[in-house]
């Protein structure tokens, strides 16, 4: 969600994901900690938020209804992050954007290492 606020921040205050796009090459540290982070989010394997959703649903797996239900959000979940992620960095625009420096940068790679190490310690328990 930080990185969200980089990739507004670079196109002047544009929250419209339908007039955003190309911006990959422009931003390539923000995509990289925007793709560990939407992958988590979505329950990629191996990353922390792999293993938040295999608990809610282990919790929940004796109500069918519950866990059909959290199926599905999770479902969504990985379709609108992966929308997201093609909409900002392959879409259609090709923006003018800048990379975030200082603060608004070098807080998020603690935060990406943290989801990539939780989900590496976790897997290994």
């Amino acid at each position: 969600f930080l990185t969200a606020g980089n990739v507004i921040h670079a196109l002047k205050g544009e929250q419209d994901l339908r007039y955003m796009g190309g911006l990959r090459g422009k931003m390539p540290k923000t995509y990289w900690l925007m793709t560990i982070g939407g992958w988590s989010l979505a329950g990629a394997p191996g990353l922390a938020g792999f293993f938040s959703k295999d608990a809610i649903l282990v919790a929940v797996s004796g109500q069918p209804a519950v866990f059909a239900g959290v199926l599905l959000v999770g479902l969504l979940t990985a379709l609108y992050t992966g929308r997201m992620l093609h909409g900002i960095f392959y879409g259609p625009y090709d923006r003018d954007g800048h990379e975030a420096h200082g603060v608004m940068l070098h807080t998020l790679w603690p935060l990406a290492a943290g989801s990539v190490l939780a989900g590496w310690l976790y897997s290994h328990d």
